[in-house]
């Protein structure tokens, strides 16, 4: 899905055969049909100020937006396109995701916490993780253990393993030896495997679930180049890519081939 120069992508996600973005600096939602994908209209988010990434949950048919300005969740129901509520929040929250039984996992970057939350925004638990700066997203194993991405750039960038206390179990750093440049998103699919995306180096890592590394799943010869955000869209199954160039690549996981980019 390319066009004209455009705003940057700062989420994507599927959820009922659809296909959800979100812009930097937007308070609307692209809706695009996920076989096609052509745009069907645009769903509007009020009161969203500084959108910092999105996560979509099959469980509740709804999609859950972290605003880092306002310190807010914002919500919207799938079923009836609709936004829905809003949770107030004591930290700024950046990274997104959603358990497959619903749960919402908030990752707060000036304060290395990770808030687990019911569907409608109470809190569940928080973990504190140690000597980790800048966390930028976070994703929770079928063990209970977290897989994350933190850093800026070489300043202590890495994928970290997390058990449920906030320790920290085993990193993969990003140095000249670890294959890893500045990783920017985390991805699991249900084999276990982990996927990162990748934003100095343009690519999309694959990873044991020990965190060793297996493979480039795509990179800058298939059209890559600053990947902000991935999401595994393990019923198809593809991948989709949130470009900073304003585009959104999908790959199929199946034939490691680019499904479409136009």
């Amino acid at each position: 899905m390319r066009g004209e120069v455009s705003a940057p992508v700062y989420g994507v996600t599927a959820v009922d055969q659809h296909l959800f973005v979100i812009r930097a600096w937007s308070t609307n939602i692209e809706v695009y049909d996920s076989t096609t994908y052509s745009l069907l209209h645009q769903l509007p988010v009020p009161r969203l100020l500084d959108v910092a990434d999105m996560a979509g949950c099959e469980h509740y048919r709804r999609l859950y937006l972290t605003d880092n300005k306002s310190r807010t969740v914002h919500t919207v129901g799938t079923e009836d396109m609709k936004a829905s509520g809003q949770w107030a929040l004591a930290d700024k929250p950046y990274g997104i995701s959603v358990t497959e039984d619903g749960h919402v996992v908030i990752s707060f970057s000036e304060t290395s916490i990770v808030g687990i939350f019911t569907d409608d925004g109470v809190l569940q638990r928080q973990i504190t993780v140690d000597q980790v700066a800048n966390l930028r997203h976070a994703v929770v194993l079928d063990t209970g253990q977290l897989v994350i991405c933190h850093g800026i750039l070489q300043h202590q960038a890495g994928v970290s393993i997390v058990d449920a206390d906030g320790h920290v179990l085993r990193t993969l750093p990003a140095d000249d030896d670890s294959q890893l440049g500045w990783p920017t998103h985390v991805a699991v699919d249900r084999r276990g495997f982990v996927y990162v995306a990748d934003y100095s180096d343009k690519r999309v890592l694959q990873l044991e679930s020990d965190l060793t590394y297996i493979t480039d799943i795509v990179g800058y010869d298939d059209g890559v180049r600053n990947p902000r955000s991935i999401c595994m869209d393990s019923a198809r199954p593809r991948l989709y890519i949130a470009e900073s160039s304003g585009s959104v690549l999908v790959f199929g996981m199946q034939q490691l081939q680019l499904c479409s980019a136009e």
